[in-house]
């Protein structure tokens, strides 16, 4: 419970770091950020779901739970984050707006 309050802003500067990294290499796209969506997803869910005192059967439902929340959440973050970065960037329906042409 201590660490709720801080695992957003740390998850948001890890993704931000990540986004900054690939933007420099030059491979900042869609299917590299749900990649890092998905190895983020992996880590959390060995991290919050397999530390568990019952069998070995409780700590896969437990990975798989917190490791597809995970992806879930992050999944849809990258797409709304790639929508709006690329929102008015795309020159066929800049030239479609009425008053440009």
């Amino acid at each position: 419970m201590l660490l709720i309050p801080f695992a957003y802003p740390i998850v948001a500067l890890i993704m931000a770091a990540a986004g900054y990294v690939l933007s420099a290499f030059g491979k900042l796209n869609l299917r590299n950020m749900l990649i890092g969506c998905g190895i983020l997803s992996l880590a959390a869910g060995a991290m919050f779901g397999l530390p568990s005192a019952f069998g070995v059967r409780d700590q896969l439902i437990g990975f798989g739970i917190f490791g597809g929340i995970t992806m879930l959440s992050l999944s849809v973050g990258v797409f709304f984050w790639w929508f709006l970065a690329h929102l008015g960037h795309d020159k066929s329906v800049r030239q479609e707006m009425p008053g440009d042409g």
